[in-house]
């Protein structure tokens, strides 16, 4: 990766992870939520003589993993697999480090805001820094479909709430000339294939699953 594209992917991902807001919104996880086993008494169809046993077992995802495709959907599946494992955490990142960061500056003024989230993007760039060197503009448009599932935002709207309309713009401007835009959402009736892929990942124990701040 050369040096230009060092610098969009970092700067990229580091002002996701750093983004934060007035408030949280984001979505609940249904992996993370699994009522538990219950048995209850229905007698609701003649209390006076019928007694049915009903038994609420937890919800599970069947997902068809037996599919016939062309070797050129094969390899379109299997580098679509490498991408959703690859970014996947990063998308958990954002959300928590979203959420975080949106908790401890609720109380703060403008200006402690502004220290608290420079020593976290500092932290963040020292950390992180080798594993964003593996990253690639072209990993961006799944990226910010996973971003959108798990913190119920854009890309853009995160930016927005702690970058000025101006960085906005380029880094827009970089992922329109990479085919895609920061204001792309994860539908999942239309990204089925990352929708299943996460699912799927999910039942394989491959994906991490958040568990809250």
């Amino acid at each position: 990766m050369n040096l230009q594209r060092f610098a969009f992917v970092f700067s990229f991902i580091g002002s996701i992870l750093i983004s934060t807001g007035i408030r949280s919104q984001t979505s609940t996880n249904e992996a993370e939520v699994k009522p538990a086993e219950t048995l209850e008494i229905d007698r609701t169809i003649n209390p006076n003589v019928d007694t049915i046993l009903k038994k609420s077992l937890p919800q599970v995802n069947i997902i068809d993993k037996v599919y016939s495709r062309t070797q050129e959907e094969e390899e379109a599946y299997q580098k679509l697999k490498r991408r959703v494992i690859k970014l996947y955490p990063y998308a958990l990142m954002a959300k928590q480090i979203y959420e975080t960061s949106a908790q401890a500056t609720s109380s703060m003024t403008n200006k402690e805001k502004r220290v608290y989230l420079k020593g976290k993007e500092k932290e963040l760039r020292e950390r992180f820094e080798n594993e964003i060197k593996a990253l690639y503009t072209t990993d961006g448009p799944v990226l910010v479909k996973l971003i959108h599932r798990e913190t119920n935002k854009t890309t853009y709207e995160l930016l927005r709430e702690s970058k000025s309309w101006i960085n906005c713009l380029f880094y827009q401007m970089a992922a329109k000339n990479h085919g895609y835009s920061l204001k792309d959402t994860h539908d999942p009736a239309i990204d089925k294939d990352i929708e299943n892929m996460v699912q799927l990942l999910k039942s394989e124990g491959q994906l991490p699953v958040y568990s809250g701040i």
